[in-house]
């Protein structure tokens, strides 16, 4: 197998994490067949998410198209498969896919659309096996989630930066430690050059608490928690304190910058923290 443009279905919350995530998995895709093209379809619930640019301009994709599944945001109405069919075939339709692989380990509908993909395209199909029967809709099935975090040893629930490695162990790659990728782009220079931090604190940190939708917010941290491990690293070197996140985290950004400051002042030191929820 030598694939030159692989397409990776993903279907999942919109957020920065999305992006953390993958990203490890994009570059062992990337070394085993360095001139493959990758190309990202997400399914998502929420269009016109502001993460999306960051995730179009990550230096690993070439290309990356965001396709509604719900009628309207926040909606339980589903758009019709056809519909979301049309649209991914507009999105790639000068992209000659020769592989397709479906991230997803649970559901159907990434299942059904990476069979139809795989078909339209006459494209090899890559994806997780599970549950019975899951796997024969694609040429190439990965064993259960359950199955990966045994044979990794790893605990429940898995760590999910190791997500995307149960779909490309039906092709045999491994993670091997490989660390997400990221890289600064000529925006975040520009940005960087016109917010230097000052010379009391040289050290700028962005926290990101996340979680943020309904169907996430059981699994942000504990507040508490959060800020006793930024208030242990402030002691441990200080920084100028950045919070980023959607417009609808800026409650949760003014709690947690409250009760940092808070505790920085029984330290008996001033407070740096912006707010960019929403920019």
């Amino acid at each position: 197998m030598n694939p030159k443009n692989i397409l990776l279905i993903k279907s999942h919350s919109m957020g920065i994490g999305d992006l953390l995530r993958s990203s490890a998995a994009w570059q062992v895709l990337k070394s085993r067949w360095p001139s493959a093209h990758l190309h990202l379809l997400m399914l998502s619930r929420h269009p016109g998410y502001p993460t999306e640019q960051l995730i179009r301009e990550h230096h690993l994709l070439d290309t990356a198209a965001f396709v509604a599944v719900a009628a309207r945001p926040e909606s339980r109405e589903k758009r019709s498969a056809s519909a979301v069919r049309k649209e991914v075939a507009e999105a790639f339709r000068d992209v000659p896919i020769d592989l397709v692989i479906d991230c997803e380990p649970y559901g159907l509908r990434t299942t059904l659309l990476a069979h139809w993909i795989a078909r339209k395209w006459s494209a090899l199909s890559v994806g997780v096996g599970q549950f019975p029967t899951r796997g024969w809709f694609y040429d190439y099935a990965a064993p259960s989630t359950k199955s990966y975090i045994r044979k990794h040893r790893l605990t429940e629930p898995m760590d999910y930066t190791e997500r995307d490695f149960v779909a490309l162990a039906a092709l045999g790659l491994e993670r091997h430690g490989t660390p997400l990728v990221l890289q600064v782009s000529a925006d975040g220079l520009a940005w960087q050059q016109q917010h230097l931090p000052s010379t009391a604190r040289p050290l700028r940190v962005t926290l990101n608490i996340g979680c943020g939708t309904a169907d996430a917010l059981p699994k942000r941290p504990s507040m508490g928690l959060l800020v006793a491990n930024m208030v242990a690293l402030y002691r441990t070197m200080p920084f100028e304190l950045h919070l980023s996140g959607a417009a609808f985290e800026l409650d949760v950004n003014r709690q947690f910058a409250l009760a940092f400051c808070q505790h920085l002042a029984a330290l008996r030191t001033d407070c740096s923290v912006t707010d960019w929820a929403g920019k």
